[in-house]
């Protein structure tokens, strides 16, 4: 409860300092963020609290500043749909969070992979890895090292890579899971063999979401993370994800149109700043619009397989500029349905989110925690865009829930001879 009051007051105060100046928002986006880093009993990263409220504050943090030429003042509407989902999301986890959970206890869990079964997952997912990449003509890393164009949108046979993408997502999480449970290093092995692939198709989101939901995994199995273990680890996330973007996209500099004040920012900062910043553009676009929403269901088409979406034509763009197409979740939803439609699906997410949360905490089973993982990515992404309506993501649910079929019962069976624990900080 904490935190939804906390982002209540915060909400009202930033709605208040942008009728009178932009630059009092900056101000208490700055205090709230140093807040929540500060007060231990507040910054607990594998909240579902703090996976959701941080990046939008980083996100307000950034509307301050006139990094981009295109940079301008949002629009109240667009704050609006921002600090009211905030404040539901916030409120309805914290109710869930209120009822105090079981004691935490230490995992004996001891499912795992034969050596021929985990070679035969690996097996299959390179042989769809090679089936895509025959059919494409060529591989996105290497022709971006040649110099060739990577026409990486359009790589692939649609449905069957999206399948790919969710498939190894799951597949790799698993074996991250089963090596921290085991101490097996083919598990590693496996892992770190999944990523190259996402490397070699040069798939930053799949290689993104991979990496968060390890972390996760890995804070609830094992220990909780310092912050400042947390920002270093940041810090090299960015630089690399800003050098695989500039590999693929080019200078971000020149594409975000970075003002010359400016200029001395590194690529990682601009790259977070154009995935945060042009997506709150783009929904002010939206909102400002009188004839949103359009009621047309149109936010449920990533959740279908390509074959089967409807081909739409949209009557106009709302988009910014046409080279940053990020839109956030609100964007889809408040298009079909406006606000109301919007702070429906929040109060859904928050409240399945909260619960699974304390099932990691009261029953830490393999299910619970490769669900939360998932879950908690599509939370802390919401900012980019709405993950829980994007297929190759949100189909690692219903993988991770066939693959641990009637694993709960040995689960329980073995937490309950087990011994509470502590969680330590590393």
């Amino acid at each position: 409860m904490t935190l939804g009051l906390l982002t209540l007051i915060w909400g009202s105060a930033a709605l208040v300092a942008y009728i009178y100046g932009e630059n009092y928002l900056v101000l208490i986006s700055l205090g709230i963020l140093a807040g929540l880093l500060l007060l231990p009993w507040i910054a607990d990263y594998l909240s579902p609290q703090m996976a959701f409220s941080m990046p939008w504050i980083v996100i307000l943090l950034f509307s301050g500043f006139s990094i981009s030429e295109i940079h301008r003042p949002i629009g109240f509407l667009a704050h609006a749909a921002i600090f009211s989902s905030l404040v539901v999301y916030l409120l309805v986890t914290g109710i869930v969070g209120a009822v105090e959970p079981i004691k935490i206890k230490k995992i004996q869990f001891d499912q795992e992979f034969s050596s021929v079964k985990s070679g035969t997952i690996l097996f299959v997912l390179l042989g769809i890895a090679a089936f895509n990449v025959i059919y494409s003509g060529y591989i996105p890393l290497v022709n971006i090292l040649m110099g060739a164009s990577a026409d990486y949108l359009s790589f692939g046979v649609k449905s069957i890579y999206g399948f790919f993408n969710a498939f190894a997502n799951m597949v790799g999480l698993t074996f991250f899971y089963l090596y921290l449970t085991s101490k097996k290093r083919r598990y590693l092995f496996f892992y770190v063999a999944v990523i190259i692939i996402f490397l070699f198709l040069v798939s930053r989101q799949n290689i993104l979401s991979l990496l968060v939901e390890s972390f996760v995994v890995y804070s609830l199995l094992r220990a909780r993370v310092k912050m400042r273990k947390i920002i270093l680890m940041f810090t090299i996330l960015m630089v690399c994800f800003g050098a695989l973007g500039s590999l693929r996209s080019g200078d971000i500099k020149i594409l975000a149109k970075v003002t010359p004040q400016y200029m001395w920012l590194p690529d990682s900062v601009v790259w977070g700043y154009s995935y945060s910043f042009f997506n709150v553009l783009n929904l002010d676009n939206l909102t400002n619009d009188p004839a949103v929403p359009y009621h047309d269901a149109q936010s449920l088409d990533p959740l279908m397989p390509s074959f089967l979406r409807t081909k739409r034509e949209e009557d106009r763009s709302f988009l910014e500029d046409d080279k940053f197409t990020v839109s956030s979740f609100i964007f889809p939803i408040y298009k079909d349905g406006g606000l109301p439609f919007t702070l429906l699906l929040v109060a859904i997410v928050a409240l399945v989110n909260g619960l699974v949360y304390r099932r990691c905490i009261s029953n830490p089973s393999m299910r619970n925690i490769l669900i939360y993982a998932v879950l908690y990515f599509c939370a802390l992404l919401s900012f980019f865009t709405n993950f829980w309506f994007y297929l190759p993501v949100i189909a690692q649910l219903p993988m991770i829930l066939a693959l641990t079929w009637g694993q709960n019962k040995s689960q329980e069976e073995a937490d309950a001879g087990a011994v509470p624990v502590d969680r330590v900080i590393i």
